[in-house]
C-alpha cells in the first residue's frame, strides 16, 4: 500500500504531510501522546510515600475521574461515563471500561473497551486505545499517556484533523484531571498521614 492510500481523502499530499502522518500512524493507529509532570508543593514528600499513594489504585482513579460517573467493577476495573464531546456539531458521550494496576514501579491504566453514545448512526463500539503510566518521583508525579484509534475505523469521524482534535480533547481532559483532582487528593492523603 502506498503512502497516498494511507492519507485521508481531504488532505493534499505533500512531503510535510507524509512526514507528519508517518509520526502519528503507528501499526495502523492514529495516535497522540502526552507527558505530564505534577510538582507537589511539599518538601517532605518522598518517592516512597508517593509510591504508597499510587498503590491505592481505587483512590487514585476516583481522584482523577468524576466519582458520580465512575463505577468500580472490582479487581482494579472501572466503568466511566464521560462528559460529552462536541464533534462535528454532535454531542457524543463515551462509556469507557478501564483497568488499573500498581506494579511496584508505576500505576498502569489501560482502556478495555469504549462505547460511543451519540445521534442515530453514531452509537457504536469504538476500538479506542489508551495506555497511561503514573510514576512517583521525589516531590512529584510523572504521567505518560498514549491514546489511539485504528485509522480505518476512524473514518466515520471524518478527516485526520477532526480525529486528532478528538484525541487532543481526550488528552486535555486527562491532563486536567491529573493536575487538579490528583494534586488535591495526594496532598490530602499526605496531610492525613503526617498527622499520625
Amino acid at each position: 500500500m502506498g503512502c497516498q492510500e494511507l492519507l485521508p481523502w481531504d488532505d493534499e499530499v505533500t512531503l510535510k504531510n507524509l512526514q507528519d502522518w508517518s509520526k502519528m500512524l503507528k501499526n495502523g493507529l492514529l495516535i497522540r501522546e502526552r507527558h505530564c509532570r505534577l510538582d507537589l508543593d511539599c518538601s517532605d514528600v518522598s518517592k516512597l510515600a508517593l509510591a504508597r499513594y499510587l498503590s491505592t489504585v481505587d483512590r487514585v482513579i476516583s481522584a482523577m475521574l468524576a466519582r458520580d460517573r465512575l463505577d468500580s467493577l472490582g479487581d482494579g476495573r472501572f466503568s466511566y461515563n464521560s462528559n460529552s464531546f462536541n464533534v462535528l456539531g454532535f454531542e457524543i458521550r463515551a462509556v469507557v471500561k478501564l483497568s488499573a494496576n500498581w506494579n511496584g514501579q508505576c500505576l498502569q491504566i489501560c482502556c478495555e473497551g469504549c462505547g460511543v453514545d451519540g445521534p442515530i448512526g453514531l452509537n457504536r463500539e469504538l476500538d479506542f486505545q489508551l495506555e497511561a503510566e503514573i510514576r512517583p518521583g521525589p516531590f512529584l508525579l510523572i504521567a505518560d499517556v498514549w491514546v489511539g484509534i485504528p485509522w480505518q475505523q476512524d473514518r466515520w469521524l471524518g478527516s485526520r484533523s477532526i480525529v486528532q482534535r478528538v484525541l487532543d480533547l481526550v488528552l486535555d481532559r486527562i491532563e486536567r484531571r491529573f493536575r487538579r483532582g490528583l494534586r488535591k487528593d495526594v496532598m490530602a492523603w499526605i496531610s492525613c498521614r503526617a498527622n499520625y
